[in-house]
């Protein structure tokens, strides 16, 4: 709330009592995204024990025609995620010790855990210690990383968050939050004392939910993200950590660390019948189920880009702006590609 107006919190009441929250950016026309978007990596009513809330009743309530979902997570998950698509959502949940989960992590990838130790030798080795802090307070280490991650989404071709003010303010006041329950927790990995590899996030009591990963792509022939990865595992207990949350993209090295994976709602929730934006939402499904699987691959990227930037961007100039410069990456990447073929 310190950084956008459009903050809500729905409160569900018994008897004058509060006994559930649904916390919601409110968007132009009653459409509703995630508090924290685009950073949330999951996403649920806050309910008391034994209820299931209706999310049709409390979106109506709360003057919502329709609300997008990432990672829906419900106590009543088949109704509520009723029309939604179903997503797997990558959660490290330490049952026991982290020397054990690790193990059984090294039972099922023993090939990619041989490389990694064989990796942080070659590193120790050229460039010095393979080292983890945790938590980091140092701003400078913030910065690093918000660099990086700058460097990687010109790289990809999505929309720079941080070269918004607004969005570099709010990951600055989190890392500056150390409120108990709720805190900005920035976690490091160093190789020779250099800054290498990192996570930042917010953390409760026992779980971790990093917004950002990114790391230094001069140390990309030592896969530092990996390397980091188990080093974080290992620390969990340590720091307090139950659960690593590590949201629902499909980033191949996750499959490495992650064991069953939760199932989640992802898609439009509607409290009303079609309008005007469900048949464009049907559109876009449409599209994205092509049997040409380019022309599908190209509809859910660029869907993807969209979807981004309206969580990201509050002005309609900003949007439009940033949505020129998506179609124009997205045409360059078309065309460096045939070149390349050519």
């Amino acid at each position: 709330a310190h950084g956008r107006r459009d903050v809500r919190i729905a409160i569900l009441r018994r008897n004058e009592e509060p006994v559930g929250f649904l916390p919601f950016h409110k968007r132009p026309g009653g459409f509703g995204r995630a508090i924290g978007a685009p950073y949330c990596d999951l996403q649920s009513v806050v309910a008391a024990p034994g209820m299931a809330p209706d999310m049709n009743d409390i979106m109506r309530a709360a003057g919502l025609r329709a609300m997008r979902f990432h990672a829906l997570a419900h106590p009543d998950a088949d109704a509520a995620c009723s029309g939604l698509e179903r997503a797997d959502y990558n959660l490290i949940r330490l049952d026991g010790g982290a020397e054990e989960y690790l193990e059984q992590r090294r039972s099922e990838h023993a090939r990619a855990f041989k490389n990694f130790r064989r990796l942080t030798r070659v590193a120790e080795r050229e460039r010095g210690a393979v080292e983890f802090i945790g938590p980091d307070r140092d701003p400078a280490h913030l910065e690093l990383l918000l660099s990086w991650k700058r460097a990687q989404f010109k790289a990809s071709g999505y929309l720079d968050l941080f070269a918004n003010e607004r969005h570099l303010s709010f990951m600055r006041n989190a890392f500056e939050s150390h409120e108990p329950g709720c805190e900005g927790l920035l976690l490091m990995l160093t190789i020779g004392g250099e800054p290498v590899a990192g996570h930042f996030g917010v953390r409760s009591e026992t779980g971790y939910h990093p917004w950002i990963s990114a790391y230094h792509p001069d140390y990309q022939a030592y896969s530092p993200g990996n390397l980091f990865m188990v080093r974080a595992i290992e620390a969990m207990p340590e720091l307090g950590l139950r659960e690593y949350h590590l949201g629902v993209t499909h980033d191949h090295y996750k499959k490495n660390y992650v064991g069953a994976p939760l199932s989640v709602g992802y898609g439009v929730v509607r409290a009303q019948r079609q309008t005007l934006s469900s048949a464009a939402s049907a559109a876009w499904t449409t599209l994205e189920n092509l049997p040409w699987r380019a022309a599908a691959d190209a509809a859910q990227r660029f869907h993807r880009r969209l979807d981004h930037i309206a969580e990201a961007e509050l002005g309609s100039v900003q949007r439009i702006s940033a949505v020129i410069d998506a179609l124009r990456t997205q045409t360059l990447r078309r065309f460096s590609s045939e070149v390349g073929h050519g």
